[in-house]
């Protein structure tokens, strides 16, 4: 082969991996907006105290803090001590639900900032799925609205075992 079918082949195969890498995403993302809601008989009672209308709102300190670049969903080069200690805390306590929270600038428009703070949550959970934490066991909150904050902390997001 020469350098010119080489070059193809390469740009071929990347734009494939890139294609199904997309298609993961928006896979899962449908799957969790389609998943029926866990029943209360499902859903151990420590966490049945932390819920409001179905929703599981944080308590605690999160064990994980990350921040992403701005205007960027990917995931941050420092990201597997802080996951290293939500792993842990997951795997010792099996019956826990992890949640994924994040945040956005109230300043920014809305929408934009709304799909990218989905887009890191989304991200988060993949790692964690990745790493053997039950997808039914991760929660994603609704990203909260943050005002007169510096830039770094609207793109943040924050995870909790409770």
């Amino acid at each position: 082969m020469n350098d010119k079918n080489d070059g193809g082949l390469i740009l071929g195969i990347g734009a494939a991996v890139i294609t199904c890498v997309i298609a993961l995403v928006i896979g899962l993302a449908v799957m969790q907006s389609t998943a029926p809601p866990p029943t209360e008989s499902s859903t151990p009672e420590a966490v049945q105290s932390s819920k409001t209308d179905g929703v599981l709102e944080p308590v605690g300190a999160p064990l994980a803090v990350l921040h992403f670049a701005p205007a960027s969903a990917r995931l941050p080069h420092d990201l597997a001590t802080p996951l290293q200690k939500v792993l842990n805390a997951a795997r010792e306590k099996p019956d826990a639900q992890v949640l994924i929270s994040a945040f956005l600038d109230a300043e920014n428009r809305a929408e934009h900032a709304a799909l990218l703070a989905k887009e890191r949550t989304i991200a988060v959970r993949m790692v964690l799925v990745g790493a053997g934490i039950a997808q039914d066991r991760i929660h994603l909150q609704k990203p909260t609205h943050v005002t007169g904050s510096k830039a770094r902390q609207t793109r943040r997001v924050e995870v909790r075992v409770q």
